[in-house]
């Protein structure tokens, strides 16, 4: 402290460093390359599944393109969840954007 009647000296301005920009994510791991997928349904008949499944690649119409089903547990149930994969992230939400006409669509990131 200072003694009474001694005027404070004004602050000093600090410099903050300069911010670094973080390094950009490698290309291959934004897009996912071919990796994306789109859901088309989950149903308790793997019947239905698979038709919807394989209804809806024939609709995406997309080289490479496959219809998977795949069971999944739900409680004392089995589901079974209707994709379309082998997609890039641009022709998974192209494929989504098309295919929510006939009803609904979910795209699936690579891993998920």
């Amino acid at each position: 402290t200072l003694p009474r009647g001694m005027p404070v000296p004004p602050p000093q301005p600090q410099t903050l460093p300069t911010p670094v920009a973080a390094p950009a994510a490698p290309a291959a791991s934004q897009g996912g390359g071919n990796r994306w997928s789109v859901q088309v349904g989950a149903f308790a008949s793997e019947n239905l599944a698979r038709t919807t499944a394989n209804q809806a690649r024939d609709t995406v119409a997309t080289m490479g393109t496959r219809a998977s089903v795949t069971p999944v547990r739900q409680g004392n149930a089995t589901l079974y969840r209707a994709r379309v994969t082998g997609l890039t992230r641009q022709a998974a939400d192209q494929a989504c954007s098309r295919l929510r006409t006939r009803g609904a669509c979910t795209v699936v990131a690579p891993d998920a």
